[in-house]
């Protein structure tokens, strides 16, 4: 039954999909799949309610979590001999609740807890930590971890040292907080590699980001700002470092070969979105300086989010906004003249336009004008691409304008642009409108150097690896170009791959700092470097920007040339304002 695939898929973090798979337990049962002897499907019932109820939990749903533990509590078959998980997961929500009394009582009336007495010890710990009874809380936590020592149950283990730590900070023991945090991510690194498919290893570390977050907090605090980066590198993008790995790209790398590894002229931003503030290393050839921003995760996001809606809106406060993220994100990076800036962005900060925020000091009005600017999945990943054997700039193939059968698609502007790309590249192959289609995509791409495509493009926001670049069907049933395509897809000789598309560089930020959409599939599909757009863009203007851009790129590194296509478009009123140059943004190896 799909029930045991939900228990898996919780514990591997995939909420989603454990919740799926529970859902049609229950259709199963509903629909007579299971056959009636004595309260067998209520034997299945039971935990998938139990499920949906801890995943309602770890969303932060409490009240749903309770009316799911209520039915699981109300269809239990009389044969089920032990309910101890199930009350404790009641008292849980008690906790959560702050009815720390009828927790009590709960947990009080299960005595020693029998062969669930490390759980019950977790939630006895769970109930004094939110009493405030620290030294309660880690006399239970402990008794927890001893009771699960050795490898029995790893994952109830994990967040069992989880909460000590939480318990020993909040008593002042800094420490031993931080040595109860190497516990838990040790068994976590255990647990990931247990995992087969790439979706349950992304999932599980999106769950434990908190015990991440948690460690990296308490190390820069602890002025250990170094060892902070390490774990933080740890704890991002790891499903494609995996790819990368695959590729042969990152098989022996560590945050001190990447800081070794950063070009001269160059400051990257590795940035990390805390609860209550954000923390940035700035990292140069051989050194690291590092600062505590006092903005924390749901105010920043509210800030981005609202600057970009001001810039597409054209809104009268849109450079007063991009200076106060300037001010807070890149002040404190004490830019020197000539450095280009590499961000690796983290949770809300990868939807943010770096380049169109603007120095409340300088003399320039936006970021860009004062160097180039680019960003990076994370600075592992970011060593991985840039040591990639350089592919050269000989080969290209640009599609544009692809033949949607409806006139009401059809991107003038987008056939243009091909068409000057290809007086730049002569020997480009280029096709439009009926030419520019999938199976052309498919068939002509591996192999080229340059890929350019020019075309409509959505992007899902439930699933975004069916994001999809609108291309003409030919003879195929349709002609959309799906993330998850890509992703098979053999692109190590790219150099470059732009989609001149609305919203190309657009996806989904998964806890881990996994970056579902086009971003990733292009670079795990083999890409060094992209260019992607961060909302709608405009036909003309984006045909302009990028013909500048690559006649710029024959001769100069490709950040400064399309650091020098966008100054062109602000050097004229009818496109100075970001809407119509800001949204593209370099992605993997710049130079």
């Amino acid at each position: 039954y799909p029930s045991h695939d939900a228990v898996d898929a919780g514990i591997a973090g995939d909420l989603d999909r454990a919740k799926e798979w529970a859902d049609k337990s229950i259709a199963t049962v509903t629909a007579g799949g299971v056959q009636s002897r004595g309260g067998v499907e209520n034997e299945i019932l039971a935990p998938v309610h139990k499920v949906l109820g801890d995943v309602a939990m770890r969303q932060g749903d409490i009240e749903e979590a309770v009316r799911q533990y209520e039915l699981a509590q109300r269809v239990i078959s009389i044969f089920a001999s032990d309910r101890t998980p199930l009350q404790i997961a009641i008292a849980n929500t008690d906790i959560k609740r702050g009815h720390f009394e009828a927790a009590r009582k709960r947990l009080d009336e299960l005595g020693s807890g029998g062969n669930w007495s490390a759980l019950l010890a977790r939630a006895r710990g769970q109930l004094a930590f939110g009493e405030k009874k620290f030294d309660l809380a880690i006399e239970h936590y402990s008794k927890a971890a001893e009771l699960m020592k050795g490898d029995k149950d790893p994952y109830h283990r994990m967040w069992m040292f989880y909460g000590l730590a939480l318990s020993l900070r909040a008593a002042g023991k800094q420490e031993t907080a931080l040595t109860s945090l190497n516990e838990a991510l040790a068994i976590a690194k255990g647990l990931r590699s247990r995992f087969r498919t790439a979706e349950f290893r992304a999932g599980f570390f999106g769950d434990i980001q908190d015990i991440y977050d948690e460690a990296i907090g308490l190390l820069f605090d602890a002025k250990r700002a170094d060892e902070a980066l390490a774990v933080s590198e740890e704890s991002r993008a790891r499903t494609l470092l995996d790819v990368l790995k695959g590729q042969g790209k990152a098989e022996k790398l560590d945050s001190s070969a990447a800081i070794a590894g950063v070009p001269a002229h160059t400051a990257v931003a590795v940035y990390h979105v805390l609860r209550d503030r954000t923390l940035v290393w700035t990292i140069r050839t051989g050194t690291v300086t590092n600062a505590a921003i006092p903005v924390g995760r749901q105010v920043l996001s509210a800030m981005v989010s609202r600057f970009r809606s001001a810039i597409v809106s054209r809104a009268p406060d849109t450079r007063a906004q991009g200076a106060k993220l300037y001010e807070i994100l890149i002040q404190p990076l004490a830019l020197k003249q000539g450095e280009v800036l590499v961000s690796v962005p983290h949770r809300s900060l990868h939807y943010l336009p770096v380049q169109a925020l603007s120095n409340p000091l300088g003399a320039q009005n936006y970021l860009i004008e004062e160097r180039g600017v680019a960003t990076a999945p994370s600075l592992n990943a970011m060593l991985a691409i840039t040591q990639s054997t350089e592919s050269g700039r000989s080969t290209m193939l640009a599609l544009g304008n692809p033949d949607l059968d409806n006139p009401d698609y059809a991107l003038l502007g987008a056939e243009l642009e091909v068409k000057e790309i290809n007086a730049v590249f002569p020997a480009a192959q280029v096709y439009v409108r009926r030419a520019a289609s999938k199976s052309r995509f498919l068939s002509s791409a591996p192999g080229n150097n340059l890929i350019h495509v020019a075309a409509h493009a959505t992007v899902d926001e439930i699933d975004p690896s069916y994001s999809a670049i609108k291309l003409a069907k030919d003879k195929l049933p349709r002609g959309d170009l799906e993330a998850h395509e890509v992703i098979k897809m053999n692109l190590s000789a790219a150099r470059l791959v732009t989609i001149s598309a609305c919203e190309s560089g657009l996806g989904k930020v998964a806890d881990g700092d996994e970056f579902y959409g086009f971003k990733r599939a292009f670079l795990a599909a083999g890409a060094r470097s992209l260019l992607l757009s961060l909302w709608p863009v405009e036909d003309d203007s984006t045909a302009t920007l990028m013909t500048t851009f690559y006649r710029n790129f024959r001769d100069i590194p490709m950040f400064e040339a399309l650091r020098q296509a966008q100054i062109s478009l602000i050097k004229v009123t009818e496109t100075s304002d970001p809407i119509f140059w800001a949204p593209f943004i370099l992605v993997g190896d710049w130079r």
